[in-house]
């Protein structure tokens, strides 16, 4: 058998994926990755998941990523990532490398979170969601 650069290409996304916690609204939905509590580094990458809680009628539209040392007060946080949209293209997941920018002076735990924009059938105009983390340099 013959075993070439793109079949090991093929063969690592598909073991990429497959690591990937099932995303299945509404009942599996929210910051699937990083996990709560995990250690995220200013200005590296790290894998960020998030699953819409949206579903039958409604859609997910775009979210944006911010930091902040408050649950819930996404307002005043740190923006990470901005307009990002559903990506694999299955309508729920965000699947994207994101960095905590170099400017973001905060170290220890953060709130990490999500604000969704969606519509549809009953849904609201926007969502929001946080997950704890710990932010080092």
């Amino acid at each position: 058998m013959r075993f070439t650069g793109l079949t090991a290409f093929l063969t690592l996304a598909g073991i990429a994926t497959a690591a990937l916690p099932g995303c299945s609204p509404p009942e599996k939905a929210g910051i699937l990755l990083p996990a709560r509590n995990a250690t995220v580094h200013v200005g590296k990458p790290f894998q960020f998941y998030f699953c819409s809680a949206q579903y039958f009628r409604t859609h997910t539209i775009s979210i944006d990523v911010v930091l902040t040392s408050t649950k819930g007060a996404l307002t005043n946080g740190t923006l990470v990532s901005a307009g990002l949209t559903p990506k694999p293209a299955d309508e729920s997941g965000y699947l994207y490398n994101i960095t905590i920018p170099s400017g973001y002076q905060q170290r220890g735990k953060a709130y990490l979170g999500v604000f969704e924009r969606a519509s549809g059938y009953y849904a609201p105009t926007y969502t929001t969601t946080s997950l704890l983390v710990n932010v080092v340099s």
